[in-house]
């Protein structure tokens, strides 16, 4: 509901606008009124991987916050590389292309990024 609701704003927005040659940037925020958490995202997350599982999943999906960098780089060495590897070393045992290793750098590369942001509360006035 958010983003269609945001989208019709957008489009409403663009469309009744005086302004040609203009670029717009719409940034759609939650209000500290009603805002969205994380816990709530995570939960919804995890009710709808029961509901529609991915028929190509090697294994479940599982949250873990972690604040401390350190145990943050030690959990996805234990739980992304090592698995990754280990997977595409057998995709490639059986004439497969590997791929898994190269997915979790793009994850670990985005989480790394956008973390800073992710994690925090932003009031926009």
């Amino acid at each position: 509901d958010y983003v269609v609701n945001c989208m019709i704003s957008s489009a409403w927005a663009t469309g009744t606008s005086r302004i040609e040659n203009m670029t717009r940037v719409y940034n759609f925020t939650t209000s500290p009124i009603n805002p969205i958490l994380w816990k709530t995202l995570i939960e919804f997350s995890l009710q709808q991987r029961n509901l529609w599982p991915y028929s190509r999943s090697i294994w479940y999906t599982s949250y873990i916050a972690i604040e401390n960098k350190e145990v943050y780089e030690i959990l996805h060495f234990l739980l992304h590389t090592i698995p990754g590897v280990f997977i595409d070393k057998l995709v490639e045992l059986t004439g497969g292309k590997p791929m898994l290793s190269k997915i979790y750098k793009k994850v670990h590369s985005l989480t790394k990024h956008t973390g800073y942001f992710a994690t925090r509360s932003w009031e926009f006035k």
